[in-house]
């Protein structure tokens, strides 16, 4: 359950407009940013704008374009950590998934896939790496699940992934999934293979 307090004396002390990245308010939310906060759209037929506020002044908060234009009568209707918040909408939406038959140069972009499945691999996966694709953040976490087509195939992972508390497969174990876990290392610019399961 989302941690949500309505109508707690929050309000723009002026008047924004569509494109700003600046919303005065008289009583900045004590929580530290990042967190989410929405306003009581009340010009626009009570829509509500729900914005990720990525910093805070004494007196304004930042956070990315508004949609629409805002009055000073517009109050601010909730607030709510970022980190909730992105937990809660992954359990509505569940996790973002690719699939494929085959390919021996898989296309994952890391932006929009978080499982990414080969469900009768036909050949040797010469490069994971070759059409990776994407601009992860440190700690994000990738799934790749992987099963032949009834032939063990070779897997080269190339240099985007490195083995760091588990090892990279370098086979596939004949009509058997396997689940790659792997993690995002921003220190060193790589994702780091965590866990591995291989069905038995």
């Amino acid at each position: 359950m989302i941690n949500h307090q309505d109508n707690f004396g929050t309000n723009l002390t002026s008047g924004t407009s569509a494109s700003d990245t600046t919303s005065p308010l008289n009583n900045i939310p004590s929580i530290a940013a990042p967190f989410y906060i929405a306003f009581d759209a009340t010009n626009i037929n009570n829509h509500y704008e729900t914005k990720l506020i990525t910093s805070k002044t004494a007196t304004n908060v930042l956070h990315s374009a508004l949609s629409y234009d805002h009055t000073t009568a517009e109050e601010v209707r909730m607030v709510c950590p970022a980190e909730e918040m992105d937990s809660w909408s992954e359990a509505i939406t569940g996790s973002r998934s690719d699939t494929v038959v085959s390919s021996a140069t898989p296309s994952i972009n890391t932006d929009t896939t978080d499982i990414f499945t080969v469900t009768a691999l036909a050949a040797a996966i010469t490069s994971f790496t070759t059409n990776l694709t994407g601009t992860p953040v440190n700690g994000q976490k990738l799934i790749l699940r992987i099963k032949d087509d009834g032939t063990a195939r070779a897997i080269t992972w190339g240099a985007s992934f490195v083995s760091r508390g588990a090892t990279l497969p370098t086979t596939t174990v004949i009509n058997k999934t396997v689940y790659v876990g792997l993690m995002y290392n921003s220190t060193a610019s790589i994702w780091d293979c965590v866990a591995v399961s291989q069905e038995v």
